[in-house]
């Protein structure tokens, strides 16, 4: 295809993707649109919104590390293996990583019990997950080729190690769906061989290695390791490209693109992608993982650790993906060997940046988004509230089986609240234990016995709106899009306290912007207008990033959401991806607050 030849001239910045990738867009409408003002709507854009905006950025960071550096000699991608994932698809990867590391608590625990008190190292841990998935009890956990028994004793005193179902040194295939659990003599048996190749015809039959029983074994094993048992396996594994030439030849879209994309910035030839998985092995032979914690694996609440996948990425040249499939060698320790030069000095090089590093988060001050949640509440009237829930304004209707302990005390009709109580607390004291699956399970009976699937329940929550076209509904703002801060006079009406101020925010949702910026002056604090005597301080947008000064030490902190209700704002360190919420009240910061900072691309401050 002719958007796949060499470019003509190499052009000193990346100009939108859409100018110079024709081929790769749709939508554009030249006639229309001017190509300076409106690019997108000009030429088209690729049409998938994963890739248009990595590449949007990709765009600005080569560009802003481009004027500080002169034009890249050399590029290395590494091939993000969930970038092409839906956000759905990510939550449930974070979810059982999630899972994976409350097993690995319980693992480790096994270990400590079995070794005095030692911690585990990462291949300690990894050696148990796959045992546990040969079968449901210490019992049925059989050695795939051999068919003897394993016990939890036999992976750690030699007996039993890691194996490679399909080889290694033939694939290099070091993921988790290539890996089991074998006894050694086994493993020497098997050799440098799938396991059809070593086992089938019966060649070790008098060593008490039939295949039948092999492939029966197999069954057991979890789904995407079976094939690897099959007559055809390595030539499925060649089909699908094998491991050297699935990376270099860029098979997956994204890189492709990427690749094209960036070939009019640098010589084609000196672009090469590098795989994820050896990016993986190669920064735990080198010991990098640890620069972020005290254990070997990679630290994924941390943004840093792209840093050191970077890091990685940077000194890995196709030489490197030769050297791994020709140095590769399997030993009685169960790792794979590979020869990797001495990097200390940079070792400590990264380090040090790592401790001094800014991460860059995209902005998005956009004030157009989802105005309103979907729950519709009733009106509570002043005058028929109940008296016991005094502030309870609003009034709707949740399944019986999901109610929380507090929304039990809140039903609205004051005889199903005394009855669906003391039924619960019936069940208390006759031991069932009320965390949320005990509590649902006491709710549902209760709903079963008194024909019951939904119950009105009574909600407290100043912040709903009515709308215009329903006077008789609410609704609550479905979030809220950014806050002023504004020093304003402290004390009451008529008594304001000279000299002394409190630090206020005036949150806006989505609701009340409207799509439009909104006017600070315009702002209301606790619902009452802006005091006139009132300083801004600054606006914060989720994701904003400040910089606090806590005694000597700086501090610098991203905005992760706000409290509208209790004048606080959940700051965590800029470096943290998933973190518990960490609601900081607006008036603390007045004594630690110094800046807003406006960070470029590549992590550098503007001004």
């Amino acid at each position: 295809h002719h958007s796949h030849r060499p470019v003509d001239e190499l052009l000193d910045r990346l100009p939108y993707y859409g100018e110079i990738l024709r081929g790769s867009v749709i939508g554009g409408k030249p006639a229309n649109f001017d190509a300076l003002e409106y690019p997108e709507q000009h030429y088209g854009k690729i049409n998938n919104p994963t890739v248009h905006v990595a590449l949007n950025q990709l765009r600005k960071l080569v560009n802003c590390l481009t004027d500080r550096f002169g034009p890249p000699a050399e590029i290395h991608v590494e091939l993000g293996r969930d970038l092409k994932k839906t956000a759905k698809a990510r939550d449930d990867i974070a979810k059982q990583n999630a899972i994976f590391a409350k097993n690995n608590d319980k693992r480790a625990l096994t270990f400590r019990e079995l070794h005095d008190g030692a911690n585990p190292s990462g291949l300690d841990l990894k050696k148990m997950r796959l045992w546990e998935e040969l079968g449901k009890d210490q019992l049925s956990r059989l050695c795939p080729f051999s068919g003897k028994p394993i016990s939890a004793a036999m992976l750690f005193n030699g007996e039993a190690e890691i194996e490679h179902i399909l080889p290694f040194s033939r694939t290099l295939d070091n993921g988790a769906a290539n890996l089991t659990v074998a006894i050694r003599r086994a493993n020497r048996v098997k050799g440098n061989q799938s396991p059809y190749e070593a086992f089938s015809g019966d060649q070790h039959a008098d060593r008490g290695m039939v295949w039948a029983d092999i492939a029966d074994r197999a069954k057991s094993l979890p789904k995407n390791k079976r094939w690897r048992f099959d007559a055809d396996a390595m030539e499925k594994f060649d089909n699908d490209g094998g491991f050297i030439a699935r990376q270099l030849t860029d098979n997956a879209y994204i890189a492709r693109v990427t690749k094209r994309y960036l070939g009019h910035i640098t010589d084609a030839n000196k672009i090469m992608t590098v795989p994820g998985g050896l990016t993986a092995m190669m920064r735990g032979k080198w010991h990098l993982n640890n620069l972020l914690g005290d254990h070997n694996y990679k630290e994924r609440n941390d943004h840093r650790h792209h840093i050191i996948d970077a890091f990685v990425v940077g000194l890995t040249d196709r030489g490197t993906l030769n050297a791994v499939s020709q140095q590769t060698a399997r030993r009685a320790d169960d790792r794979i060997h590979i020869t990797l030069p001495d990097i200390t000095p940079l070792k400590d090089q990264l380090n040090d940046r790592l401790q001094k590093i800014i991460v860059s988060y995209k902005t998005d001050h956009g004030t157009n988004g989802k105005m309103f949640n979907e729950t519709a509440y009733g009106i509570v009237h002043p005058d028929k509230q109940d008296p016991d829930l005094k502030g309870y304004n609003l009034v709707t209707r949740k399944k019986i089986a999901a109610l929380s302990q507090k929304e039990i005390n809140a039903i609205r009709n004051l005889g199903w609240r005394t009855l669906a109580i003391e039924y619960v607390e019936q069940a208390k004291a006759a031991g069932v234990k009320l965390d949320k699956n005990g509590l649902a399970k006491v709710l549902g009976e209760f709903g079963q016995k008194h024909n019951i699937k939904t119950i009105r329940i009574l909600v407290t929550n100043q912040s709903a709106t009515v709308i215009p076209s329903a006077p008789y509904k609410a609704y609550t703002p479905s979030s809220y899009v950014c806050v002023d801060i504004w020093q304003v006079p402290k004390g009451k009406p008529g008594k304001w306290k000279k000299g002394e101020y409190d630090w206020k925010g005036a949150f806006w949702s989505y609701a009340q912007c409207k799509g439009e910026t909104p006017d600070k002056n315009e702002g209301k604090i606790e619902g009452k207008p802006i005091h006139p005597a009132a300083k801004f301080i600054t606006r914060l947008f989720k994701n904003d990033v400040v910089e606090l000064q806590d005694g000597d030490q700086t501090k610098i902190m991203r905005v992760g959401g706000f409290s509208t209700t209790n004048n606080r704002i959940d700051l965590r360190p800029q470096y943290e991806t998933e973190s518990p919420q960490k609601y900081i009240s607006i008036n603390v910061l007045k004594s630690s607050f110094k800046r807003k900072l406006k960070i470029r691309e590549d992590g550098s401050l503007r001004g």
